[in-house]
């Protein structure tokens, strides 16, 4: 059931460190299966909330894996 503030998981991918570009690999409603995309260090894995605006202030992001390190 998908509720005001439903928890997902993004996982992405940086492309080039030095200019911050990455790409998004997948969005998950479970933390194992987006564990699971993630190939090596270049990947993250980060929580969202659906219906949750997020602002255009650089904020820390709370649950991250980034590296992924796991």
């Amino acid at each position: 059931m998908v509720t005001m503030f439903t928890k997902i998981w993004v996982v992405g991918k940086i492309i080039n460190k030095e200019t911050g570009v990455w790409q998004i690999c997948g969005v998950f409603s479970d933390l194992t299966a987006a564990i699971k995309v993630c190939e090596n260090k270049t990947y993250f894995v980060g929580p969202a909330y659906l219906n949750n605006e997020i602002h255009n202030e650089k904020t820390p992001w709370i649950g991250s894996y980034f590296p992924l390190d796991l």
